[in-house]
């Protein structure tokens, strides 16, 4: 007998959709917000400096960071939906299947990319190149996984060859714009790379004296690339390229939509060795809530059934009462963190909270609310720590899709 979460309703057509219009979304929020504190010129900046300093750096690696896992579903969804095709024997290739395997690659590769452009921003000098370099990387494996999805694409124009006029049309149209998009990226990264050698060339912007957060005094350049700087048209013509070249990758997993059609989830699926004992002795399984919930429920594994036996139902009264340490800890070292906190901070009389020296005040207060924040994260990962002994009764089964072959065959008839 198999545990799993239940049947949920979930059309997976909508997950491209979703992609596209998060990540455009991302970037007109991230924009907006950098406008507004005047941190970028207002005609096209490449997207890099939309999110590059604070506040919008943090809008910007968050919203990017939920995308990326949208992102990542739809490769995955993907790789599933042509798997289901050619398990099916509806595409008998196996390239096609290596193509398929390798696209999943490419694709979460892409996605770790894009993590490492969100997280690592430009305005730190010694992350610069990790973001420029993870930029390159994250648009040219970009790159090669359309051009694998459009040969994936061109075995389904071979698949419907035979159907009936329309969908044999439909899927020789999505072949091609899919190869349009292809052919419109290449010609806009040339022309982004191209633009902006050409804007380096011409820069002639003059570095001024700023002080930083040592208070020492350092040669920077303008943030903002206006127009009375050497390369500005080159620059605008860069960055629109750019925007190009992050829209048409977008749009092409967008194009999935109509494929994923033929796909619904089905449930995430696990096998537990607790079924075998609810068979035997109808003791329910109880979900797993967090922190004093948790104990309170562990607390039930304390007394089994005598119909079971202690081999197959002994999770220990150890961890029960550990759990129960930790939530009732929990409570009295946040008060002592919350407390030192507001303290030490009423007592500061130092410039930056960042540099809290012994001479600024109320440096001792902070020592313990700092102390105190470490002892709570580390109470949260250990209770999170102690599910190892329940879990081991757990398998990961499978994620279930279902594919309907028959609107495909009926297509092909």
């Amino acid at each position: 007998m198999g545990v799993s979460l239940g049947r949920i309703k979930f059309k997976v057509h909508y997950w491209p959709t979703l992609t596209f219009i998060w990540f455009v979304v991302t970037f007109v929020i991230s924009y907006a917000v950098a406008l507004y504190h005047d941190h970028i010129y207002w005609l096209f900046p490449y997207i890099s400096d939309t999110g590059d300093l604070a506040p919008e750096s943090c809008v910007f690696a968050q919203f990017l960071n939920i995308g990326i896992i949208f992102l990542s579903v739809t490769v995955y969804v993907r790789y599933r939906e042509v798997d289901a095709v050619i398990n099916g024997g509806l595409i008998n290739s196996p390239a096609t299947t290596k193509l398929n395997i390798v696209g999943l690659c490419l694709g979460w590769l892409k996605c770790l990319g894009l993590s490492l452009v969100a997280n690592f921003q430009l305005n730190a000098d010694y992350v610069s190149k990790l973001h420029i370099y993870a930029a390159m990387v994250a648009f040219l494996i970009g790159a090669v996984y359309c051009i694998l999805q459009t040969v994936i694409s061109w075995k389904y124009v071979i698949l419907y060859r035979n159907a009936t006029t329309g969908t044999s049309k439909l899927a020789f149209s999505m072949f091609s714009f899919r190869v349009f998009l292809v052919v419109s990226f290449f010609a806009a990264f040339i022309s982004y790379k191209v633009c902006a050698y050409k804007a380096a060339a011409l820069y002639d912007a003059k570095a001024v004296y700023k002080q930083n957060a040592q208070g020492e005094l350092v040669l920077v350049l303008p943030r903002q690339y206006t127009p009375d700087i050497g390369g500005f048209k080159y620059k605008v013509a860069s960055a629109f390229s750019q925007w190009i070249v992050v829209l048409i990758e977008l749009l092409y997993i967008a194009t999935f939509t109509k494929e994923f059609r033929n796909m619904r989830f089905r449930e995430i699926r696990f096998e537990s060795k607790y079924s075998q004992i609810y068979e035997r002795t109808n003791v329910i399984l109880m979900l797993i809530f967090i922190n004093l919930f948790q104990s309170i429920i562990s607390r039930h594994y304390l007394a089994p059934n005598p119909n079971v036996t202690t081999g197959n139902f002994k999770l220990g009264r150890k961890t029960f009462y550990f759990r129960v340490v930790l939530s009732v800890l929990f409570l009295p070292v946040y008060f002592i963190c919350t407390v030192c906190g507001v303290l030490a901070i009423t007592q500061f009389t130092g410039d930056s909270v960042i540099y809290w020296t012994p001479d600024d005040g109320g440096f001792e207060l902070r020592l313990a609310a700092v102390f105190a924040e470490w002892i709570l994260v580390l109470m949260e990962l250990l209770y999170i720590a102690t599910f190892t002994k329940e879990f081991k009764y757990m398998r990961f089964r499978e994620i279930g899709f279902e594919c309907k072959y028959s609107k495909i065959q009926q297509g092909l008839m």
